[in-house]
This record gives C-alpha cells, structure tokens and sequence, in this order.
C-alpha cells in the first residue's frame, strides 16, 4: 500500500544516507580532518540505529575508534578499538562479520606497534 511503500522509501533512503555519511566520515579521517570525520561518523550511527543496521553501526564505531589510532593516542585506540571488537563478536555470525572482525583486529595491532614505538621513542 502507500505507507507500506513510503516506509520502504524512507528506509532505502536512510541507509543511502548512512552509507554516504559513513563513507564521509572515513574520507575525512585520512585528510586529518577529525571534528568532521566525527561529525559524520556519528550521524551515519545515528542513522544505521534507526534502520537497524546493527553490523554497519559497528563498523562506524570501529572507524570512530580508528580516528584515535590515526591522532596517534595508540592508548585511547587499543582501548576504543577492543571495545569495538566486542561489539562484532556479538554480531551474528557471517562471512561480513568475520571481515569485520579481521579489520579490528588489524587495527589493533596498528595502534599496538603504535604504541610500542611511541614509548619506545620516549625511553630514549
């Protein structure tokens, strides 16, 4: 009927836009541009939650984690991105869910040898 397919509407137009953001929100990050890839990493959340997108609501999470890692606080990223990983493992399990999990824990390590190079810089 009309609603059925203006709820449907609304909806494929949701996820387009948390996509988009969610895309936004990533490109910003690697142009060192953090207050905006925040601001369009959260509202891609924002938008994911409202569509019941549990699995790409994580994966935003995991790049709002990574943005830490990329400032170079390799602590608040190890910490961020672990408590990220626990969102994924309690996704269901799936093919995108174990590429997700791979990429936290890629990102991890990252922040790992982050870290240790930091402290190891600063004992010197």
């Amino acid at each position: 009927t009309i609603l059925a397919c203006a709820i449907e509407r609304k909806a494929r137009y949701s996820v387009n836009r948390a996509t988009s953001r969610h895309q936004l929100g990533l490109i910003e990050t690697r142009r060192h541009k953090w207050y905006t890839a925040r601001h369009h990493l959260l509202a891609a959340q924002a938008l994911y939650k409202q569509v019941q997108n549990q699995h790409e609501f994580v994966s935003a999470e995991n790049a709002l984690a990574y943005v830490a890692v990329v400032q170079g606080d390799y602590e608040r990223g190890i910490r961020e991105l672990t408590n990220t990983l626990r969102m994924a493992e309690k996704l269901p399990s799936s093919s995108a869910r174990r590429r997700l999990i791979k990429t936290i824990q890629k990102d991890i390590a990252e922040a790992e040898c982050g870290l240790q190079a930091q402290t190891a810089k600063g004992e010197q």
